[in-house]
């Protein structure tokens, strides 16, 4: 049944309510008075209690509270000093305060507040919602409450915290986190609902059950986050009141870790009881489970139990997040860390990998029903027909929770073969979508000539005639969202969103393809929905289809040659597109001193960073100016070498004085190596991996090198650094797409031994001038005698 309105204690705009399951929500006036008994309500905000809706229940707070203050908090600029003045009192609020944030703007109030509170506290949002402020953590409703691990444990600095969660997430995942965060942080112990566990003792820390919530002696709670729906109405009332939660969503990486933060209280105890009764709507249900599974070769409530509790966990393998093998018969085997892929040829030509979240991976499904399954039988063809074109082999490298940004790395751990298949699948467009990493995943798949296409899963959210069971879900997702009923006009702005972020991403020339058409009804598929974003067997062909019909034929039935210079030619134009409207880039380039225009005349181009100018250098621009009429030579301009950028340019200029009119020396700007185009350049001796140097070379290739004439760019050869050494790799994979032509200059060597600026440095710390003068020209060795004059005069 649809749920009735909530009583007019908080009748804010719809539109101001987030839309979250972990944050309490105050419906009833004995919800509230429960809340504010015996404690100081503090009224922090300057907005009109009646526009935003609180004018029923503040009278009941003052009635019910044993302290009401009431402050003026202005986020207009006027108010600027005087509202820092008040936020300056804001630490010094005492922990039995309950903060009611009556503010317009309220997330950004809130994210104010969390940088002066010295504690925890609970906060009351316009919306009703009932909320937990840590310090440091910044705005937790409706997104993830911080990024930062550094300061989420910063606000749990002194305190102690009860773990509860997934034994193999603790010892894997936060242990290491508090480890390397929270070494102010106690641990009181952890807690298992796996009775198997409890008495034992992980990474230190004793095992305790769930009836250890209870007995206090903590200060918060850290719980891993997918299980917040299941967890968080067991917390309200066998926790005690008001104990921060801090659902740890770490399971996928380190850059992307998130968490949300809430609180518990007892008065919520009844509120949250009545999901048990809506136990027919979540996706593992029974009744779910007769919907959408009908027609299954194995329905069954054995197959439906099977399903339930299988499961995989990942682990950290190399910079990605892998899954831990499994057997579960019969639905779930995860083998060498990928999720088994039926149907397999015994040989085949080429490999579609297929990588993403639960969707990849096959959430509530059997191995032979998963995406991948069902692509590979697509692939495969029918009995009789003519055999396909290819033979190819479909893996599953789905890990369930996994980003954009463990994706990205997925790629960077995975091997690839020419001619492979990279098949993302995403999450819808309109949840944020990164285009960055799109990009960069694209390029290194032109790389390494594999084929790259994005498909965006279908939601729940965005079906414009959802069927009766499809509203259903809609209705109870509302409900868990603090909302009343389904909104039906959120469809329709879901479906403008996906398509004007889709339109964005092919304007970056990026191969996105938009499954959501596909579940618009009518359609032959039935239900396809098992939960508001996953999709069921059924949905798992109908989305193989779509790949098999849109990708993997076209690029079957093409050249791969043909495929990979389309794909390539589509990049550069966009980089190109991009670097031309860029006003900094044109403003630097025009800044350049340029040849005069000469028919006939060839123009090279060589980076170097001259630290120091060597011989090296000299005999690289020599070998260069045998070869091209003209040269530009660009000086790495960052200020993060051991010689400054301006003692460098010194030594550069009159180390090639000589060459006279032949040569142009110009600083590299923010285009050419630069902590913006290829950052890692100036940390090599902190990485251990090749670095993706696509965007400062392709920059070069499709701007840079046209507006300046240049058709050759000459480097040094690299025998010392790896990480000097793959760009020049990348150069000559992706400059010939550019018309330019790669020349590679063998090291000039000394005594058997390549001449390094390193080696220089070396030893001029140890003032040997002699060995140092044998390899530079002597106009460096004269400015480096006076620097060393300079500095010991």
């Amino acid at each position: 049944m649809p749920q009735t309105a909530p009583p007019p204690l908080f009748s804010v705009h719809r539109e101001l309510m987030p839309r979250t399951p972990l944050v309490p929500l105050i419906r009833t006036q004995e919800q509230l008075t429960r809340v504010f008994r015996r404690k100081n309500a503090l009224l922090l905000g300057n907005a009109a209690l009646d526009r935003l809706g609180l004018s029923e229940a503040i009278p009941i707070i003052r009635a019910t509270a044993a302290s009401f203050t009431a402050l003026p908090l202005s986020l207009a600029k006027k108010d600027r000093e005087k509202t820092r003045r008040l936020l300056q009192k804001f630490s010094e609020i005492p922990r039995d305060t309950v903060v009611i944030l009556a503010e317009e703007a309220y997330g950004k109030a809130f994210a104010r507040l969390a940088k002066l509170a010295a504690n925890p506290l609970p906060v009351l949002l316009p919306t009703g919602q009932l909320t937990c402020l840590l310090p440091h953590a910044g705005w937790g409703i409706g997104a993830p409450g911080t990024k930062n691990y550094n300061a989420l444990f910063s606000g749990l600095a002194g305190k102690t915290v009860l773990v509860y969660g997934a034994k193999n997430q603790y010892a894997h995942l936060l242990r290491p986190k508090l480890d390397e965060y929270g070494h102010t942080v106690a641990v009181a112990g952890l807690v298992s609902p796996d009775n198997d566990a409890w008495g034992t003792v992980i990474e230190g820390v004793r095992v305790f059950p769930p009836e250890r919530l209870a007995q206090g002696g903590y200060d918060a709670i850290i719980a891993d986050g997918r299980t917040a729906a299941v967890l968080l109405p067991h917390l309200h009332g066998n926790a005690p009141d008001f104990t921060p939660v801090i659902f740890f969503r770490a399971f996928m990486g380190h850059a992307e870790d998130t968490a949300d933060i809430t609180l518990t209280h007892a008065a919520f105890m009844a509120d949250r009881k009545n999901a048990a009764a809506k136990e027919a709507a979540p996706a593992n249900s029974w009744r779910t489970y007769e919907a959408v599974f009908t027609g299954h070769p194995q329905f069954s409530k054995e197959h439906h139990a099977a399903l339930l509790h299988g499961g995989a966990s990942s682990l950290l393998r190399k910079r990605s997040f892998q899954l831990v093998d499994v057997d579960e018969p019969p639905v779930l085997h995860v083998r060498n860390g990928i999720r088994v892929t039926t149907d397999q040829n015994a040989v085949c030509d080429n490999v579609i990998h297929v990588v993403g979240p639960s969707y990849a991976y096959g959430t509530f499904c059997d191995d032979a029903y998963t995406v991948p399954s069902c692509l590979q039988r697509l692939c495969n063809g029918k009995d009789g027909e003519k055999p396909p074109v290819k033979r190819y082999n479909v893996h599953n490298y789905g890990v369930p929770g996994s980003t954009l940004l463990n994706l990205y790395r997925t790629v960077l751990d995975g091997t690839f073969a020419p001619d492979d298949v990279l098949i993302m699948l995403s999450v819808p467009l309109s949840h944020g979508m990164d285009i960055n990493i799109l990009r960069a995943v694209q390029a290194l798949c032109l790389q390494r000539k594999v084929h790259f296409a994005v498909f965006c899963m279908p939601e729940i959210f965005a079906v414009l005639a959802p069927s009766a069971h499809e509203k259903s879900m809609l209705d109870d997702s509302a409900w868990m969202s603090g909302a009343v009923g389904y909104d039906e006009g959120m469809a329709a702005r879901r479906v403008a969103l996906n398509k004007e972020t889709l339109d964005a991403c092919r304007a970056n020339g990026l191969p996105v393809f938009d499954l959501q058409p596909h579940f618009q009804r009518p359609h032959e598929w039935g239900e396809v929905f098992h939960n508001p974003t996953h999709v069921t067997f059924r949905g798992n062909e109908c989305v193989a289809r779509a790949i098999h019909t849109e990708c993997i034929r076209h690029i079957a039935d093409h050249a791969a040659k043909d495929v990979y210079t389309l794909a390539m030619e589509d990049l550069l134009d966009t980089v190109r597109r991009l670097a031309r409207e860029n006003i900094h880039c044109n403003a630097w380039l025009s800044s350049v001193p340029r040849f005069p225009a000469a028919e006939g005349k060839t123009t090279g181009a060589i980076v170097m960073n001259c630290n120091p100018f060597s011989r090296g250098h000299q005999h690289v621009i020599e070998t260069a100016l045998r070869q091209v009429d003209r040269l530009y030579i660009f000086l790495v301009e960052e200020d993060k070498s051991f010689f400054s950028t301006k003692d460098r340019a010194a030594m550069l200029l009159a180390g090639v004085a000589r060459f006279g009119d032949r040569v142009r020396v110009a600083p590299s700007g923010t285009f050419i190596i630069s902590s913006v185009s290829l950052p890692e350049y100036f940390v090599k001796d902190q990485i251990d991996y090749e670095p993706d140097s696509t965007l400062d070379i392709l920059i070069f290739g499709t701007f840079i090198a046209p507006s300046l004439g240049v058709s050759v760019r000459f480097f040094g050869e690299e025998p010392f650094c790896a990480v000097t050494r793959s760009y020049h790799q990348q150069q000559k994979e992706l400059l010939p797409a550019c018309g330019i032509r790669c020349v590679e200059i063998p090291r000039l060597t000394h005594g058997n031994t390549a001449i390094s600026a390193s080696r220089i440095r070396e030893l001029l710390q140890k003032e040997l001038w002699d060995d140092i003068a044998a390899l530079v020209p002597a106009t460096t060795l004269d400015h480096l005698k006076a620097m060393h004059a300079r500095k010991t005069g």
